[in-house]
């Protein structure tokens, strides 16, 4: 691949997860694989529409007072045209007579959207959103439920889940509210060095060795030092990681060198300025009306707290 900044090839670094401009920096030693692959595994994105079993209830019923539904296996829902959706234990299935082809396309999603819907409350799928189709069945939701007398205006409960609409209109369930809850918590935690869960534990330890492989001991020492006394995880990449950015360009600078640290106590200071300079002059500011503007003051104002420690430990062994 080629790397559209600098026009020089690029390959992925998988001690980093980050693009090089040297092809060497992508070998793995074999005492290395396992720290690796421990590390670093990708996620496959599941098919929002994939057919798998459904846990359903074991009889079906509609109460409009309290806007909650039961679908079971059989449930059989009228659509336009004289065809039907009928659910079987891996979903709704479209049958019924030969329709116009306007009815069948419109009957088709009405089948897809009560899928969708399913798939959620049986914990097939984890979350209503980053699918293409979502926008379309956040605004067939509405007409699917009101098919079985369910206004999705309002909270509603289908199949023991209930789902509420979000502050950007967005339809919610229960278990993306606690996710995101758990998601922000483990956010938090991972932002740390002492707290963090095993990926993280895994992540700073294996890219502190790979950035400090030509740094002498002491540096190294000062560096584990601050990690301690600061509590912070300086690789996090939800907010964006400083010392990625300027491992990233010092790369494709030098063709391919990225041990950022050098090979003593003069080099590994000049890398910790440049990186105290890039946090008070970002490349890019998020406008203070953007949600994540405070928690990324936050881990800026933090980070700087670890390199400015690290610094002063590091001019403390000249």
């Amino acid at each position: 691949m080629l790397d559209f900044i600098s026009g020089k090839p690029a390959y992925i670094n998988p001690h980093t997860c980050q693009l090089t401009s040297n092809r060497e920096n992508t070998r793995v030693e074999e005492w290395e694989r396992e720290a690796v692959n421990a590390g670093f595994k990708k996620l496959t994105p599941p098919d929002p529409l994939g057919r798998s079993k459904l846990n359903l209830p074991s009889r079906t019923y509609i109460d409009s007072k309290n806007n909650s539904a039961n679908l079971a296996a059989g449930t059989k829902i009228h659509l336009k045209g004289g065809e039907y959706i009928t659910l079987a234990e891996d979903g709704f299935d479209l049958s019924g007579h030969k329709v116009e082809e306007r009815y069948f396309l419109e009957n088709s999603d009405i089948r897809d959207c009560f899928n969708f819907l399913l798939n959620h409350t049986s914990g097939t799928r984890s979350s209503l959103f980053h699918t293409e189709c979502y926008d379309k069945w956040l605004e067939l939701i509405p007409d699917a439920l009101d098919l079985i007398g369910i206004d999705a205006s309002k909270d509603f409960t289908l199949n023991g889940m209930k789902f509420t609409r979000d502050e950007d209109g967005n339809i919610v369930s229960q278990k993306m509210i606690d996710a995101q809850i758990a998601f922000e918590q483990q956010v938090v935690r991972n932002l740390t060095y002492k707290n963090g869960d095993e990926r993280t534990i895994q992540t700073i330890t294996y890219r502190t060795d790979y950035y400090f492989r030509t740094a002498p001991d002491n540096v190294k020492k000062a560096w584990e030092e601050t990690l301690e006394e600061t509590n912070l995880n300086p690789f996090a990449t939800t907010y964006g990681s400083t010392i990625a950015q300027i491992a990233m360009e010092q790369d494709f600078a030098t063709g391919g060198n990225n041990q950022l640290f050098g090979e003593s106590v003069e080099n590994s200071i000049e890398s910790v300025k440049k990186i105290i300079d890039r946090i008070d002059n970002p490349l890019g500011v998020i406008p203070q009306d953007d949600k994540r503007y405070q928690k990324d003051k936050d881990f800026t104002e933090r980070e700087r707290e670890f390199f400015t420690t690290f610094l002063s430990k590091l001019e403390g062994l000249l």
